[in-house]
C-alpha cells in the first residue's frame, strides 16, 4: 500500500490545522453562532490544505514523545487564539488613537454627525 503523505507532512498540516481553526473559530463573520461548526472545521481544513505547501516546510521535525507533541499542538491553538484576540483590540486602539489625535489638532468630525 503506497502512502500519499508522510507522518512529518501530516504532522506539519496538523499544526497549521490547529492554529487556523483556533482562530476561525472566533474570527469575526466565520466565528458567528449562525455558522454551523462543521463549516467552520471544514473552512479551517481547506485553507489548512491550501496553506499546507507554502508552511509545511516550516514546522520542523515530529517530536519523539507525545508530551512533547501535544505541547507543540497546545501551542498552536492557544497562538491561533491570542492572534484572533489581539488583532481587532489592536485595531480598535489605533482607531481611537487617530481619533483623539484628530480632535486634539482640531480636525473636524467627518463622520457628519455633528
Amino acid at each position: 500500500m503506497e502512502a500519499y503523505a508522510s507522518a512529518p507532512q501530516i504532522y506539519a498540516a496538523g499544526l497549521i490545522f490547529a492554529r487556523l481553526g483556533a482562530m476561525l473559530m472566533l474570527m469575526p463573520g466565520v466565528g458567528d453562532g449562525s455558522v454551523p461548526a462543521r463549516i467552520r472545521l471544514a473552512f479551517a481544513f481547506l485553507f489548512a490544505l491550501m496553506l499546507f505547501p507554502v508552511l509545511g516546510g516550516e514546522v520542523g521535525a515530529v517530536p519523539a514523545s507525545n508530551g512533547a507533541m501535544f505541547a507543540q499542538i497546545f501551542r498552536e491553538i492557544l497562538i491561533g487564539l491570542f492572534l484572533t484576540v489581539t488583532t481587532p483590540v489592536t485595531l480598535i486602539l489605533l482607531a481611537r488613537a487617530a481619533l483623539f489625535r484628530d480632535r486634539t489638532e482640531g480636525a473636524e468630525d467627518t463622520s457628519g454627525k455633528g
